[in-house]
């Protein structure tokens, strides 16, 4: 319970860099992200298939606003297949560069970024169960392609630390929406 507490804050703490990064006349969009996850590990894709779906919510105005500023963003990874589970939710932090003027109606950006881990999971394996909740590390770069200020298609290479000898590192192609305002 304390470690969802935890990974819970670590989220709203996050979200909150890239609302308070925004200029005071533009109310920032919160954009769900939809997409793919594509692990990099053989036994993770035989165990849950390939590709696993990918949930994540970050401000979206941020994107777009300065050349430089971080941005916060959360994902949530779930897979369950012949009685083995996962559920990865990295917090992260990233440096952005946009590499266009803000007017533009395809605006690439640039993104390297770092935060913690959330991992609950229960694997099957030859030598057996193997299974824990912990934290762990993210790493992550991409690029965003920003279409009319309002969605983007983005590209994203996450690297976790290993736990248990589990690698969760993977490649994400996913589209942002800007969904809601504040």
């Amino acid at each position: 319970m304390i470690n969802r507490t935890l990974v819970v804050a670590a989220a709203f703490a996050t979200l909150a860099t890239g609302a308070m990064a925004q200029s005071g006349s533009n109310r920032p969009w919160f954009a769900l992200q939809a997409g793919a996850y594509f692990f990099t590990s053989s036994e993770l894709r035989d165990r849950f298939g390939d590709p696993l779906p990918s949930i994540g919510i970050q401000p979206f105005t941020a994107k777009i606003g300065r050349d430089w500023q971080v941005i916060g963003d959360i994902k949530f990874l779930t897979a369950s297949r012949d009685g083995s589970r996962l559920f990865v939710v990295p917090v992260s932090a990233s440096v952005s560069k946009k590499f266009a003027d803000p007017d533009a109606r395809v605006i690439p950006i640039v993104r390297v970024g770092a935060g913690p881990a959330y991992y609950d999971y229960s694997i099957m394996r030859t030598s057996g169960r193997v299974k824990d909740r912990t934290f762990g590390w993210n790493t992550n770069a991409g690029i965003d392609f920003v279409f009319d200020k309002r969605w983007a298609l983005s590209f994203r290479y996450d690297q976790y630390s290993k736990t248990d000898g589990l690698d969760f590192s993977g490649m994400t192609v996913a589209i942002t929406f800007g969904l809601v305002r504040f």
